[in-house]
């Protein structure tokens, strides 16, 4: 049944171009097999799910977040590395 699943997500993150560590995954993968090792990757996924979910939403057909402080008028020097 898991691997069912995970197809599934992975074919969902693909189509919301949302990047898959396959390294990660196999590395859950094995601990999920160890003694109380799924409770572990469960909660893992769910810490990683609810963080894409926080982040801001960018590109052309978004409006920018209330809560989002103003930053229109914050100007970077063009030799600063960021």
């Amino acid at each position: 049944m898991l691997s069912a699943r995970l197809r599934d997500l992975v074919v969902l993150l693909r189509r919301e171009e949302i990047p898959l560590d396959y390294g990660l995954l196999a590395d859950q993968l094995y601990d999920w097999q160890q003694p109380g090792g799924a409770q572990l990757v469960r909660r893992s996924w769910g810490r990683s799910y609810l963080e894409v979910r926080q982040r801001p939403s960018t590109g052309p057909d978004t409006e920018p977040r209330t809560e989002d402080p103003d930053t229109s008028d914050i100007t970077i020097p063009k030799d600063d590395p960021l």
